[in-house]
């Protein structure tokens, strides 16, 4: 396997990259790519991080098991002239029940390109800016017991989308440096639309973590390289044109994600919890990166039930307008899509916690068994698995990533490979 930095120029052949105000704009963009990528350390800003991280959580009131949430969802299922009966009889998994794996993916790959992909072009890259700062964690920093220094990159994404407008992500590339040169793994994490700047949060620079606990802190002080990236309506992105559907919007971020720095890659471990786990579906079915595991974490609503929410009550509960699309909450499931990246060969934890409280019901009565018609290669974990609301480890965690699962996974998948 080769660096990820020899794969620069190979990859601009296939951006289809169109010529900018710059005289030279591969040369521009390449340039930024090598800097964007490259293994050398350079201190720049550095930024002493507040301790310890924040023990802000989201919590229920104790009763969140897949049992208690029957309730709710099982009069819609049965209502025979609901949503879900609607919707149910146009699902892959009930068209297409005797398949095997390799045939069902091949027609949820189908209908996904028809439907979705086909409004979602990526974005043509045109250039990319590189800020570097040196965040300082301090010592007892969630058990480390020496002051780390995590060499990190704040890089600025540029291109030009569909209807001619610019727009640009911003991605924080920690431990860069740390990026083996024989196999260039990075874990790739995505943010929901959560908090003013979700990835400087996530990071502990801003609020102690707030509400994620500096979730992407306790991942990077341990070496781990990680790239994560404010999506638009929140952070330090660009905001939405309002000329798109916001799925379409915030998918073809993925895919600019994707295109822009992901494929350089030899590995790519990818992540994301709520909001970030409902991206991270979509990423299973049209990543050009080396997609090797997709840790899905606390986000199993159904999208049949936002269909529901929105039909009956106008979406005042229950729906996220900025990605609402009722073609796909007609047309799929979260199955569809985790299929489809495990016949990719992706390798897939579904990592439910206490706190996760409809979903649960939703994945042991829906998705589970939806999966495993075709395939046992997937597995549960966080701190419900058995989503009986009680947590298994002790650790009793609300609405965030097991991040003792996620590492035992990760280390595990990397080791297998």
């Amino acid at each position: 396997m080769k660096h990820a930095g020899l794969f620069i120029v190979a990859a601009l052949v296939g951006l289809g990259a169109k010529p900018s105000s710059g005289a030279h704009p591969e040369k521009e963009m390449t340039a930024g790519l090598q800097a964007a990528l490259s293994s050398v350390v350079t201190v720049g800003e550095t930024i002493a991080l507040e301790g310890p991280p924040s023990d802000l959580r989201d919590w229920g009131d104790g009763n969140e098991s897949a049992e208690n949430a029957r309730n709710h969802l099982e009069p819609l299922r049965n209502d025979p002239t609901g949503v879900y009966q609607e919707v149910r009889k146009d699902f892959l998994t009930t068209l297409h029940a005797d398949a095997d794996l390799e045939t069902f993916a091949r027609h949820a790959r189908a209908r996904y390109e028809s439907l979705i992909l086909r409004h979602v072009p990526s974005p043509t890259l045109s250039r990319i800016e590189t800020e570097h700062f040196t965040l300082v964690y301090p010592s007892d920093y969630d058990g480390i017991k020496q002051a780390v220094s995590v060499p990190t990159r704040r890089l600025t994404i540029h291109a030009v989308d569909r209807f001619g407008d610019a727009r640009h992500l911003v991605a924080y590339f920690a431990n860069y440096d740390k990026v083996d040169l024989r196999h260039g793994a990075v874990v790739f994490q995505i943010n929901g639309h959560f908090g003013r700047n979700p990835s400087r949060q996530a990071l502990g620079m801003e609020r102690r973590g707030g509400y994620v606990g500096a979730v992407l802190g306790k991942l990077v002080l341990r070496g781990i390289p990680l790239i994560t990236y404010d999506d638009h309506q929140v952070g330090e992105s660009s905001r939405a044109s309002g000329k798109e559907n916001g799925q379409y919007r915030t998918l073809a971020n993925l895919r600019m994600m994707d295109d822009a720095l992901l494929i350089h890659f030899a590995r790519v471990d990818g992540m994301g919890l709520s909001g970030g786990c409902e991206r991270m579906y979509h990423f299973l079915m049209f990543h050009r990166c080396r997609l090797a595991t997709a840790y899905l974490a606390g986000f199993f609503r159904p999208p049949w039930e936002d269909l529901h929410q929105w039909r009956t009550t106008g979406g005042k509960q229950g729906v996220d307008h900025d990605t609402f699309n009722e073609t796909f909450y007609s047309s799929f499931q979260w199955a569809d899509l985790v299929l489809v990246g495990i016949q990719r060969g992706v390798e897939v934890r579904l990592a439910p916690d206490v706190l996760d409280f409809r979903g649960k019901n939703v994945l042991k009565y829906e998705m589970l068994p939806a999966i495993r018609r075709y395939t046992d290669r997937v597995a549960i974990g966080g701190d419900d698995p058995d989503g009986d609301g009680i947590s298994n480890s002790g650790r009793n965690l609300g609405h965030e990533y097991d991040l003792i699962d996620y590492v035992k996974f990760l280390e595990a998948s990397r080791i297998g490979k």
